[in-house]
């Protein structure tokens, strides 16, 4: 009977710590804890009847979530600014497996739109987001040429990218001015490790040769002749950003000027006393007749 208590006893208590350890970890679980099994990208380069870059984008974006209730979709932030200037952003479409995706939010933070997917249910398991949208003026002019020098995934993430694929489809109105040098770089910002470029007539395939870990992009570069393209020609509303920050430095430094030289107490003549007594050589009531009191 004692060893059969003991027995009871202990069974218990490891139970508790058991459910407990389970209660934890799953309380500790960040909804950052998933991975993405493939990134693959197509990139559609061409050029308008002003010659100004135009560049169509779909991104498939498989997310392996825990087969339990954490994530609810996933956040995507994507360039709107590029050389300085916007790049005229333009949300196509947005599925998940294959079914329209609602957006639960989107915003402009730190240059970029900043998309969540998704409602208020949560997701489990393998799904596969496809973003299609459209950029402008994506090349810059680099030296005596043009390039299109730019991130896939880009740095942001924390999770890892088992594989990542970026496939340029360059348009018949373009090829002719495509010199033929590529490059492709990954890992964090600044690496210069290098990845596969191939060129495949008018296709162009960047692929990733390891695994990309959280915070780690693909980057991919073409070069093109000089005049390609039409240079980016700065609007005014290209200087708004700038124009609203000279005006706030100046505001600012007018109100420093203000503070220091008026804000201080100002100089009198010392504290004044009120003086009640009546004129000299004049009577308290003559005084009273001239105030108009009694």
């Amino acid at each position: 009977m004692k060893h059969n208590r003991l027995f009871q006893i202990l069974l218990a208590i490891a139970s508790s710590v058991i459910i407990s350890f389970l209660v934890f970890a799953h309380a500790s679980a960040s909804v950052d804890d998933f991975s993405f099994s493939n990134f693959e990208a197509d990139y559609y380069l061409s050029k308008d009847n002003d010659g100004r870059s135009v560049m169509k984008v779909v991104e498939h974006l498989t997310a392996e979530f825990p087969n339990f209730d954490q994530n609810k979709g996933i956040i995507r932030a994507i360039p709107i600014y590029y050389d300085g200037h916007s790049l005229s952003f333009e949300l196509l479409s947005l599925t998940r497996n294959g079914q329209n995706e609602p957006i639960y939010s989107q915003y402009t933070e730190n240059r970029n739109t900043v998309i969540e997917t998704g409602t208020d249910d949560y997701v489990q398991g393998a799904q596969e987001y496809v973003f299609t949208y459209t950029l402008r003026d994506t090349v810059k002019t680099f030296g005596n040429n043009m390039e299109l020098y730019w991130d896939t995934n880009g740095t942001g993430w924390t999770q890892k990218f088992d594989k990542l694929t970026a496939r340029v489809h360059l348009d018949k109105s373009v090829t002719d001015y495509f010199t033929g040098d590529i490059s492709c770089y990954q890992g964090p910002a600044g690496s210069n490790e290098k990845c596969l470029g191939v060129k495949n007539g008018d296709e162009i395939i960047f692929s990733s040769t390891r695994s990309l870990a959280g915070g780690e992009n693909l980057t991919f570069d073409i070069e093109f002749k000089a005049g390609a393209f039409t240079a980016y020609q700065m609007t005014v509303w290209d200087y708004t950003p700038y124009g609203l920050l000279v005006g706030t430095l100046l505001m600012f430094g007018a109100a420093l000027r203000i503070k220091f030289k008026y804000g201080r107490d100002f100089q009198g003549r010392g504290t004044i006393m009120a003086e009640y007594m009546p004129p000299k050589n004049v009577s308290v009531l003559t005084a009273s007749e001239i105030s108009g009191t009694t």
